[in-house]
């Protein structure tokens, strides 16, 4: 699937808002990759997405004792104005719903249990 990098900004903006990254603050860069796969997006689209919103002047990374740091200058980049960011956010969503990992088959074979012991096994009784 193409990804636009409109909806890579999309879901760099989702990861900084989660944690009320604002402009003129930073996020730690080992974090945000840290956090990069519950976009359900490849390594590399965070790399071209930060380089872009770099280019564009949007964010930077600075290096700090701490590592190195994202921080947020403009945070319009995160906006849904046009057809176009609806679309880049469409996407985005659509790609998440293909890529999430379905649960295990013997997961869905087994009924949901509340309580793990056998019959006649000693232990404290479940109240029901």
């Amino acid at each position: 699937m193409n990804i636009p990098p409109k909806a890579i900004h999309y879901a760099i903006h989702g990861l900084l808002a989660r944690h009320r990254v604002e402009q003129g603050f930073s996020f730690p860069l080992k974090q945000l990759m840290a956090e990069w796969p519950e976009t359900a997006l490849r390594r590399g689209d965070l790399i071209k997405g930060l380089e872009g919103l770099r280019k564009s002047g949007h964010l930077t990374i600075d290096q700090t004792p701490e590592g190195p740091m994202v921080r947020l200058i403009n945070e319009d980049f995160g906006l849904v104005v046009t057809a176009l960011d609806r679309d880049a956010v469409t996407t985005l969503t659509r790609l998440r719903e293909l890529r999430r990992r379905p649960q295990s088959h013997v997961a869905a074979l087994v009924p949901d249990q509340k309580h793990a012991r056998r019959p006649g096994e000693s232990g404290p009784k479940p109240s029901d």
